[in-house]
Order: structure tokens, then C-alpha cells, then sequence
């Protein structure tokens, strides 16, 4: 969903992590009110490549004359980078394109299952380090940064939203914008900004949803939820994210208790933003359906 209840779907078209071909990978808008896709952007061959994976989705409807939505590319081949897309025009263009910071950090560098690696196993019954790169991403509260991180690293990064959206700069430019946040705490997926310019961390190291302040300082967020079993948000059991709310911030968790343990953050998003794609919300309040949906995998 975007913030004028357009509902927007990203398809990888890559099924089962395979090839694209031109055609299958694109970006189509549906009316809600007329259930009719109102909108298709195809993306061409030089911005989805034969080895492009698709995955997180963030909107900024404060730039450019319908807005700009900016797409992680986390196939964990080369290259990776970032997508940028005029949702008026439906151009579209990568950014960051085989760029160090999108890249996974391979054993045994990062460790993150209690000092072991996070290994996949393959149809042969062998098996082989995760390198999902570029995944998380979040548009700051101001629209002037973009956050983003690899799967498989700790580090949060940043980049300039203007230099992302300038077509006429040079990758070397838009490069140069690039920002190292620091360790984010930990290996994670999914990331979420909110007004006061603080950014979520789905933190699959700790099982834990963290939270970045603007100074670069975490201030601990949930910090043990055995019942959060993925690195995207819906899996955790009763976590409670507020749209607006004059809610605690955090409210204090305790150690794991069981079934009830529960943490509340206030989570408004910045004016013209949206979660995108992944996020799940719903059209009139952001945090209802979030709510039920965790709590029904739970």
C-alpha cells in the first residue's frame, strides 16, 4: 500500500530464485475502489538482469511528480544494487550497481547462528553459506536518505535519496553519497523508518526487533523473542506496532515469559511514505492488521 491506498505488487519474476527474462519482473498498481491494475512498469533488460532477484519495496511519493519507489536487487550473485523507479513515467534505472556496501559478508567474517555460519542446504542434500545481499531498505523521516543492508552483514547503510532519483550524475557520484551507519546490531532483513527518524531492525541474529536512534545509538527495542523465527516481521507473537499511538516508548520487556511476552514501540510513518510492497497494513490504520496477522502465525 501507498499513502493514497494504491496497492502496489512487485513481481520478482523469478520463480524458485531462477533466471528473469523481460516481461516477468515488474511493478503493477491496482485501484482499490475499481479492483483493476491501473498501472504495469515492466523493467527492461538493463535494470532487470538475468540474475536479478527482486525484493523490498519502499515508495516516496514527496519526489517527483507521482513519487519514486526505490527496490532492493538481493540475488546472491553478482551484481547487486538498487532500483530506482518514476512511478509517472514508469522509467526505472539501478543505482549502487555491483557497489562494496550491497554486498554480503561471507564466513567467517559473519557468524551469525551463536559463532556459525547460516548455511542453506541444497537439493544434493549439500550445503552452502547464505549471501542474500541488498534486502532491507527504509526511506528516512525527511525523504533524504535511503537506508539500506545486505542479509548477510551487520552493517546499515545509507545513501543520498537526491543522488538516487538524479539520472544525470554518474554512478561514481552517487557513490560518493554512500554512508556507513554503523552495526545495526546484528544480521538482518527488514528494515522500517518512522517521523522521529528512527530506524527498525528485523534482527534475525537475536530474535529480535532493534531500533536505531538518528545519533546512531540503539536503545535495545525487543530484545529476546524466541517466537520471531524469521528475519521479516510476521512470525512474532504479539508484537504490537502502533501507528501514532501515545504508546510508551519502548515499554519494558522482560526476559522471555512465554506466549504473552510483548513489546510496544510507536511507529509513525514519515508523511508521503509508505512500507511498501512487504509492509502489512492496512488502508485506514497501518498497525491493526499487522497485530492480527502476527499473532495468527504465532
Amino acid at each position: 500500500m501507498d499513502p493514497v491506498d494504491r496497492l502496489w505488487i512487485l513481481d520478482t519474476g523469478s520463480p524458485m530464485f531462477q533466471q528473469t527474462r523481460v516481461g516477468p519482473p515488474k511493478l503493477s498498481c491496482v485501484d482499490l475502489a475499481t479492483n483493476r491494475v491501473m498501472k504495469r512498469i515492466i523493467f527492461p533488460r538493463e535494470v532487470a538482469l538475468p540474475t536479478t532477484y527482486l525484493n523490498d519495496l519502499r515508495f516516496d511519493l514527496r519526489r517527483g511528480a507521482e513519487g519514486t519507489a526505490y527496490i532492493t536487487d538481493s540475488v546472491d550473485q553478482e551484481p547487486n544494487g538498487i532500483i530506482v523507479v518514476d512511478l509517472a513515467t514508469g522509467d526505472s534505472w539501478r543505482r549502487l550497481h555491483d557497489h562494496p556496501t550491497t554486498k554480503a559478508i561471507p564466513p567467517p567474517d559473519f557468524l551469525p547462528v551463536e559463532g556459525r555460519a547460516l548455511m542453506e542446504r541444497q537439493p544434493d542434500d549439500t550445503t552452502k553459506p547464505v549471501t542474500m545481499r541488498s534486502e532491507g531498505i527504509a526511506i528516512g523521516a525527511d525523504g533524504a536518505r535511503l537506508y539500506y543492508c545486505p542479509l548477510a552483514s551487520r552493517r546499515l547503510f545509507s545513501v543520498s535519496a537526491e543522488a538516487l532519483a538524479d539520472r544525470s550524475l554518474s554512478d561514481d557520484a552517487v557513490a560518493a553519497t554512500v554512508r556507513d551507519e554503523g552495526d545495526k546490531g546484528g544480521g538482518a532483513d527488514g528494515l522500517e523508518s518512522d517521523a522521529a527518524g528512527r530506524i527498525y531492525v528485523t534482527g534475525y541474529e537475536h530474535n529480535a526487533i532493534l531500533r536505531q536512534n538518528p545519533d546512531g545509538l540503539g536503545d535495545g527495542g525487543a530484545r529476546h523473542a524466541p517466537a520471531l523465527a524469521g528475519h521479516n516481521v510476521p512470525r512474532y507473537r504479539r508484537v504490537s506496532l502502533r501507528h501514532g499511538e501515545p504508546v510508551a516508548s519502548p515499554v519494558e520487556m522482560p526476559e522471555w515469559e512465554g506466549p504473552s511476552a510483548q513489546a510496544l514501540f510507536p511507529v509513525p510513518h514519515p508523511p508521503g511514505c509508505s512500507a511498501g510492497a512487504a509492509a502489512v497494513t492496512t488502508r485506514r490504520h497501518p498497525a491493526v492488521r499487522i497485530q492480527a496477522r502476527i499473532t495468527a502465525r504465532a
